[in-house]
C-alpha cells in the first residue's frame, strides 16, 4: 500500500528504461496524483486501486515514451480526472473501472501522439465527461461501458483530426482537437446527462453497431462545426430527450442501416449552413426530419 503521501505522488516513475511492475497494490489519498510517469517510464499494473486523490488524478501518464498496461485496476473518486494521458503517451486499459470522478473526467486523452486502448473497461457516474479526446490524441474503446455523466456529455469528440474508436459497449464519449479520433464498434453510450456523443472543433469519429439512448437532457449524436464529420453505421438512438442526431454549425454526418427511434423532439435534424445529414434507403425513423437555417438533409 502506498497511500496518503503528504505532499506528492503514491507513485513516481520517471525516465527512460525506467520499469515497474505492481500486482494487487494500493495507491490511495495520496496529495497530489496517487500514480504519475513521465519520459520514457514503463508500468505494469495488475488489480491494482488508484483511487481518491486529494488534488489531482488518480492515474497521470504524460509524455513520448511513456507506456501502461493497467489490468483489472480501479480508478475511483479521484479528485480531478480519474486517468489522464498526455503529450504522447502510451496506455492499454483491460477490465479497468473509471468511476466517480470529483471535478472532471473518467478518462481523458489529449495531445498528438497519444494513444489509449480500452477493453472490457466502465467508465460511470464521472462528473462531467466519461471519455474525453482532444488535440490529436487517438482511443480505441472495445466492449466498454460508458454511461451517466452528471454533468455533460457521455462522449465528446473536438477539435480537427480528433477521433475515437470503439468495438463492443461503450457510454460516453467526447473527442476534440486536431488529429484526435474515435471509432465505436458495438458500443452503447447511454443516460449520459446532455448528449450522449458530441463530436466537434473538426473531430472525427466512425460509430458501427452502436447503441445511443436516454439522453437526459438534449441529444443522442451531435456533430458541430465546420470539418467536423460522423459516419455511424447499424446505429440505433432512441429515447433521447430532445434530437436522435442532430448535425449543426457546419458539421456533417452520415447514416447508414442505422434506427432513429422515440426520440422526444425528432429523429433527426440539420440545422446551421453547411451542416449536412446524409441518410442511406435502409436508415429508419419514426418522426420527422428536419432542416433549418441553411442546413441540408440528402437522401441517399
Amino acid at each position: 500500500m502506498l497511500s496518503g503521501a503528504l505532499q506528492y505522488h503514491g507513485l513516481s516513475v520517471s525516465g527512460d528504461g525506467t520499469k515497474v511492475a505492481a500486482r494487487k497494490c494500493t495507491f490511495n489519498s495520496n496529495e497530489l496524483c496517487n500514480v504519475h510517469l513521465d519520459r520514457g517510464a514503463s508500468v505494469e499494473f495488475v488489480e491494482c486501486s488508484m483511487s481518491d486523490s486529494k488534488k489531482f488524478t488518480g492515474m497521470a501518464v504524460g509524455g513520448r515514451g511513456c507506456q501502461v498496461s493497467a489490468v483489472d485496476c480501479v480508478f475511483d473518486s479521484n479528485m480531478k480526472s480519474n486517468v489522464s494521458v498526455y503529450a504522447g503517451a502510451s496506455v492499454d486499459l483491460i477490465g479497468c473501472k473509471m468511476r466517480r470522478a470529483q471535478e472532471l473526467h473518467g478518462l481523458v486523452v489529449k495531445d498528438q501522439g497519444s494513444v489509449v486502448t480500452a477493453m472490457d473497461c466502465s467508465l460511470e457516474c464521472n462528473e462531467e465527461v466519461n471519455v474525453l479526446v482532444s488535440d490529436g490524441a487517438t482511443v480505441e474503446l472495445t466492449s466498454c461501458i460508458m454511461c451517466s455523466s452528471r454533468s455533460a456529455k457521455g462522449l465528446v469528440v473536438k477539435g480537427a483530426g480528433s477521433g475515437v474508436i470503439a468495438n463492443g459497449s461503450a457510454k460516453g464519449l467526447v473527442v476534440k482537437g486536431a488529429g484526435s479520433g474515435v471509432i465505436a464498434n458495438g458500443c452503447t453510450f447511454q443516460a449520459n446527462d446532455e448528449a450522449n456523443v458530441f463530436v466537434s472543433a473538426g473531430a472525427e469519429a466512425t460509430l458501427e453497431g452502436c447503441s445511443l439512448s436516454g439522453a437526459k437532457r438534449l441529444h443522442g449524436l451531435v456533430v458541430s462545426d465546420p470539418g467536423s464529420w460522423v459516419r455511424a453505421k447499424e446505429c440505433s438512438f432512441t429515447k433521447n430527450a430532445h434530437i436522435g442526431v442532430l448535425a449543426m454549425a457546419g458539421g456533417r454526418m452520415e447514416l447508414l442501416a442505422c434506427s432513429v427511434f422515440d426520440n422526444g423532439e425528432s429523429a433527426a435534424v440539420a440545422e446551421d449552413e453547411g451542416s449536412q445529414l446524409t441518410m442511406d434507403a435502409a436508415t429508419e425513423l419514426d418522426q420527422k426530419v428536419g432542416s433549418m437555417c441553411g442546413g441540408s438533409v440528402v437522401h441517399c
